[in-house]
């Protein structure tokens, strides 16, 4: 069943930005095509005391913003979180034919054609393009207002950009500091030298980056670390999907969330608008001289830096 409210295909203006990895099979679902992300899927987020990834795609949008499904398939409805049932955690969800399932979330119920509510209830199939309805008005919880988006493929979370079209991307993500924290405590690498003795199993580095969103600072898609002039990755990530199907897992393999105090009196710890990210050491010690850290955004755009590891008695 079509509404007349459907949607073919939502214009673009500008040009299409690239992916690292995926291919677009959806359409962008907001009437408006801003692409101001304001959290990823990997963003780090904490619910409560309790650290864990965002899980999701957060789209900047304007209250009362017309939401139109991005996928043609199975629809469905609920409050994704039972204990406080309200037009804000109000979720509509549709399963493609091949099993992934999208997830809308913040789409004001009040909003929803009557139609499409009854459709959800008898788990009919909707068309991409097909009128949803509106974006909650964050301002009565006093949050932004945006359009969340999960996707989810045999029960793991996937970045939803993958799959969505983006507007064009140029800015590569920044590295902004690097720090060692050891037996010996904790130190800043300002010259990008390490000492050989200081490669130990327990020692790991902390490296601050981030991708520069329109909205906030992004954490990066992906990161990798190899021996200056070969290939061979001692250490590397992406996050074309969560490392686990439940999103509280896992966050501490990739974010340092133990406070550390500088002499300074800076406290290092990662939030969600700064990114720590943890690399062991005990796999770059086999380093020949030097190593190179590549860091990427979703549309592929990188930035990378080198690191010298000397003999402890040629260390400067």
């Amino acid at each position: 069943m079509i509404f007349n409210r459907a949607i073919i295909y939502i214009s673009m203006v500008f040009a299409l930005g690239a992916h690292a990895g995926g291919q677009v099979s959806a359409r962008w679902p907001l009437a408006s095509f801003t692409g101001r992300v304001m959290n990823a899927v990997s963003s780090l987020n904490f619910y409560g005391p309790t650290p864990g990834f965002h899980h999701g795609l957060d789209i900047e949008a304007p209250a009362l913003s017309e939401v139109y499904a991005p996928v043609s398939g199975k629809i469905a409805a609920r409050y994704y979180y039972p204990p406080h049932p309200s037009n804000y955690t109000f979720e509509i969800s549709i399963t493609e034919l091949g099993g992934k399932r999208w997830e809308l979330h913040h789409i004001d119920k009040s909003t929803i054609p009557a139609e499409i509510l009854a459709m959800a209830e008898a788990g009919e199939e909707i068309d991409a393009g097909t009128y949803l309805g509106r974006v909650f008005d964050g301002r009565v919880y006093e949050v932004a207002s945006h359009l969340h988006i999960n996707v989810l493929i045999d029960g793991f979370y996937h970045e939803p950009q993958l799959f969505l079209p983006l507007p064009q991307d140029q800015i590569a993500p920044q590295f902004k500091r690097i720090f060692i924290l050891g037996g010996n405590g904790v130190r800043e690498i300002n010259n990008l030298e390490l000492k050989r003795d200081e490669l130990t199993v327990d020692s790991v580095l902390l490296v601050e980056a981030f991708d520069q969103g329109q909205v906030s600072k992004l954490p990066v898609y992906s990161f990798q670390v190899v021996e200056s002039g070969s290939s061979r990755p001692f250490f590397s990530f992406n996050f074309a999907n969560l490392p686990f199907a439940d999103f509280l897992k896992g966050v501490e393999e990739f974010y340092h969330l133990p406070e550390v105090v500088l002499g300074s009196g800076e406290k290092l710890k990662s939030n969600p608008d700064q990114f720590f990210y943890r690399v062991p050491l005990k796999d770059l010690s086999k380093a020949a001289s030097a190593m190179d850290f590549v860091v990427k955004d979703i549309q592929g755009n990188s930035a990378r830096l080198t690191l010298s590891i000397y003999p402890s008695s040629l260390s400067k």
